[in-house]
């Protein structure tokens, strides 16, 4: 059978749709690509799942809340997305990022200070003490600013 021109999807529904594959990390069959009521259907069936790192994240919070991943969750990205950012708390760490500690390392290096090992440990303590020790001097030698999370 040949593919008329209006059996034939657009250029931008085809990426649309590959877009939809590379973010789910799956691929799309040919013959799908080259009609576009088919691939309006599957764009239809697959344009709101969560991507593989979405179930991932989600999984990793169902086990630390100790209970299993409600499977209608796992068919919509975007109450997947609400479940995540409802229980994210639960698997974020305290822990300053490796960024966050080598950003204030640097910072006390230059100061000719040392950094007490519990700031090392806190996210929070350790933000609030690059915070404080992160400021230009009245002289304007003092360290530029940079926004660490």
């Amino acid at each position: 059978m040949s593919n008329t021109d209006e059996t034939l999807p657009s250029q931008a529904q085809r990426n649309f749709a590959l877009l939809i594959a590379e973010r789910l990390e799956i691929e799309i069959d040919e013959n799908i690509l080259l009609n576009k009521d088919d691939l309006s259907e599957w764009i239809k069936e697959h344009n709101n799942l969560p991507s593989p790192k979405q179930i991932e994240l989600a999984e990793q919070i169902a086990e630390k809340k100790g209970e299993e991943l409600p499977s209608d969750l796992l068919e919509d990205s975007e109450s997947l997305s609400t479940y995540i950012d409802e229980n994210i708390h639960l698997i974020n760490s305290n822990k300053p990022s490796t960024k966050q500690i080598s950003f204030a390392k640097n910072i006390a290096k230059k100061l000719k200070l040392e950094l007490e090992n519990e700031l090392l440990e806190d996210k929070k303590l350790l933000k609030s003490w690059i915070d404080e020790h992160n400021k230009p001097s009245s002289n304007g030698t003092g360290l530029k600013k940079k926004k660490v999370q």
